[in-house]
């Protein structure tokens, strides 16, 4: 009978990490609604948009396009470009998911300081 207890009180713990996460969610969408709709905010996201097009389509990195900055945006608005599609809403859905997920490891870390306290977590989470 213990083991059933158990069993049923960890599908709980595991149901309210879900429904925690999905608040994340949907709170980092409605903080970041609003950037959805521009397309562009400053010089350097046309930058990083033409050079994550440049190596899709094969240019090496720093031969057409003058940077100083190491590769990494550029490679992540190519994953954003390969999952989403060639435009700067995949980057804004990309920035949204990596939100979602920071918002609830800072909840699981949070959570973990004070043992059987989510207060910390959430605190945390939500302010990110």
């Amino acid at each position: 009978m213990k083991n059933g207890m158990e069993n049923n009180f960890s599908k709980s713990k595991i149901f309210i990490d879900v429904f925690i996460f999905i608040f994340f969610a949907i709170l980092s969408l409605i903080v970041r609604w609003h950037s959805f709709s521009i397309r562009i905010v400053d010089w350097d996201e046309t930058l990083y948009y033409q050079w994550a097009k440049d190596l899709l389509t094969g240019i090496l990195p720093y031969t057409q396009i003058i940077e100083n900055k190491p590769i990494g945006i550029g490679l992540v608005y190519a994953g954003a470009f390969l999952l989403f599609g060639k435009s700067m809403f995949s980057v804004r859905i990309l920035a949204w998911l990596s939100a979602t997920v920071s918002s609830y490891l800072l909840y699981l870390i949070g959570k973990n300081i004070l043992p059987n306290k989510r207060t910390l977590g959430l605190l945390a989470g939500s302010l990110y």
